[in-house]
């Protein structure tokens, strides 16, 4: 999801986050998938 927002924006890399999140919301990155999430 960092690599997509970086190379695709965060539009394209909301979805894999609230994947992430949805199958991981403890994990490494779920700090990361939060942020995303609030960009607008």
């Amino acid at each position: 999801m960092t690599l997509t927002d970086k190379l695709e924006g965060p539009a394209r890399a909301r979805p894999v986050a609230e994947e992430y999140l949805r199958r991981f919301p403890e994990g490494s990155y779920a700090g990361s998938a939060r942020a995303l999430m609030r960009v607008p």
